[in-house]
């Protein structure tokens, strides 16, 4: 009977760090997945106005959203590693961290609003040059705009496409680091119970 159970031990104990990593592994990628999912569904919201006063991210081309991706790498529990990452677009940090944005070139930055951006947001052109008829203007607010004269006769009237910044200050909405805190039990309870199964499957149920 002693002989029988060791031999069960080892065969238990030999079949472990296969059994463990193959299961931990899995519980890597599902929380990869579930952070790709949260990021996706809450962070962002379809595009609704130039004008943005919530902590989402206005979806318009949506690059940002598209970036968003998981790897897990290793070949055993010592160097399982899980990564969540945006790949490729320059501006995420400064969204993450939020930051200034000043003109690299002249005295202003043409920020495009109204008729000026598309359905989904997306500018029309790129920037007044593109506009031959177009002028610089003045608002009754003091605002230093760019547009152009539209309609005939009584109906003529001036449609604003650019307002014009010095520097334009941009929040920290994007929410990589809070959800991937947010998400910090869950991943814990999983790999828990990823270990646990492991450990189960190697020594053909609980010990």
């Amino acid at each position: 009977m002693l002989e029988g159970d060791l031999s069960k031990l080892k065969r238990g104990l030999e079949r472990l760090p296969a059994a463990t990593f193959k299961n931990t592994q899995q519980a890597f990628r599902q929380s990869g997945q579930e952070f790709q999912r949260k990021m996706t569904l809450e962070r962002f919201r379809p595009y609704s106005g130039w004008k943005n006063n919530t902590d989402q991210m206005q979806s318009r081309t949506g690059f940002l959203k598209k970036s968003l991706g998981y790897s897990v790498t290793g070949s055993g529990l010592g160097d399982l590693e899980l990564r969540v990452y945006s790949a490729g677009i320059k501006y995420a940090n400064l969204q993450e961290y939020g930051g200034t944005i000043t003109p690299k070139n002249g005295k202003y930055l043409a920020l495009p609003i109204g008729k000026a951006l598309g359905p989904r947001g997306i500018p029309k052109k790129r920037g007044p040059r593109e506009y031959p008829e177009g002028f610089f203007f003045q608002s009754k607010r003091g605002n230093l705009l760019f547009g152009i004269r539209v309609g005939k006769g009584k109906r003529k009237k001036i449609e604003p496409l650019y307002l014009l910044r010095e520097s334009v200050k941009i929040p920290p909405r994007f929410g990589f680091r809070k959800t991937w805190n947010e998400l910090g039990r869950n991943r814990l309870l999983r790999v828990k119970s990823a270990f646990r199964a492991g450990v189960r499957e190697a020594f053909g149920g609980p010990i």
